[in-house]
């Protein structure tokens, strides 16, 4: 059978989701979509496919759901979730993606970090972290809602991989230039500019970076790039400046993801970590508060999240971008 790139014809008709996969259990819920476990059926390969009803859904929202396929379409890197594709019937769209298998990144070091977190693993997953947004920042996209379930690690080569998920509100940027894009996200992770109404780019996913790395380090929010003793006495001078980089709150000067990733916190030389057990239970208790839904590696947006963007988003005028009213009936590619 072939699955070439593009949508797959058998003589006659265009095959659907049904004919290529095999729905299984649901892996998450939420206000949006719902994620289940798929088999495709050839390879018996597992993947995670987002479904979203299109019962009460406006044109705006299509027109939501267009650009984010747009986006994760020009994606294709080791620390991005994979989209291998979607479909649409009469009831419901539908997105595939990998299924990642250790769940959103701070519960994964919660679990399995537990007697053993330290610096060194952060830096590992923060590389990762920057590798994929410098990736998207080359390509003038935004990621928009970097947080904490939007952080999905999963196994490959025996090596934990950090990887960014849910592109529903990142948006594509016409060269570097600062706009007013709307003030969209995650309450937390929301850089001073955009919560100003300001014009911004791609220094706003770093901001978050920096309130992950905060969260990582001593398992509580930032209050400004202040580092109190109770929780940082174990943490090193080269982590505090990081994040004193990326909390920024003047955004031309904030550290780019570039720049992170060769900054002095990544050097292998660099002095031994000691082991973070207070950032463990500090961040269990952080976790525990949050509203946070993520299901096999593929972010949910709940409605608190989609109604500024909805509120936002106009029709399309005659004669605008191609990609903004594109058809979701294209099937997905295989790589077998």
């Amino acid at each position: 059978m072939d699955f070439s790139c593009g949508a797959f014809v058998c003589p006659g008709r265009r095959l659907g989701f049904d004919d290529l996969y095999e729905e299984e259990e649901v892996l998450g819920t939420g206000a949006c979509a719902i994620v289940k476990k798929c088999i495709h059926r050839e390879s018996a390969r597992e993947y995670a496919v987002k479904i979203i009803s299109k019962e009460g859904m406006q044109r705006p929202e299509v027109e939501i759901l267009s650009e984010e396929k747009h986006i994760i379409k020009k994606l294709d890197h080791r620390n991005i979730v994979k989209f291998y594709g979607s479909f649409s019937d009469a009831k419901d769209y539908r997105l595939v993606f990998e299924l990642l298998n250790g769940g959103d990144l701070y519960q994964y070091v919660i679990k399995r970090q537990r007697t053993s977190h330290c610096e060194s693993n952060v830096m590992r997953y923060m590389r990762d972290i920057f590798t994929g947004l410098q990736y998207c920042h080359t390509k003038n996209i935004i990621h928009r809602d970097v947080k904490p379930p939007n952080l999905s690690l999963t196994i490959e080569d025996k090596r934990e991989v950090v990887k960014l998920v849910d592109f529903g509100l990142a948006v594509e940027t016409k060269g570097k230039a600062r706009r007013k894009l709307g003030d969209l996200g995650t309450r937390k992770y929301k850089a001073p500019e955009m919560v100003q109404g300001l014009k911004y780019g791609t220094p706003i996913d770093l901001w978050a970076c920096g309130c992950v790395l905060y969260n990582l380090l001593s398992g509580t929010h930032p209050s400004g790039a202040s580092f109190p003793s109770l929780y940082w006495d174990r943490v090193s001078e080269s982590s505090k400046d990081l994040i004193k980089q990326l909390l920024n709150e003047d955004q031309d000067s904030r550290i780019t993801a570039a720049e992170a990733l060769n900054h002095s916190f990544f050097n292998p030389m660099r002095e031994e970590s000691q082991y973070l057990g207070d950032a463990i239970m500090h961040l269990t208790e952080f976790t525990q508060k949050e509203m946070w839904k993520t299901a096999g590696g593929v972010g949910i947006v709940t409605n608190s999240v989609l109604a500024p963007i909805m509120a936002s988003v106009m029709p399309s005028p005659p004669g605008g971008s191609q990609h903004a009213g594109a058809s979701m009936d294209d099937t997905v590619k295989e790589s077998c």
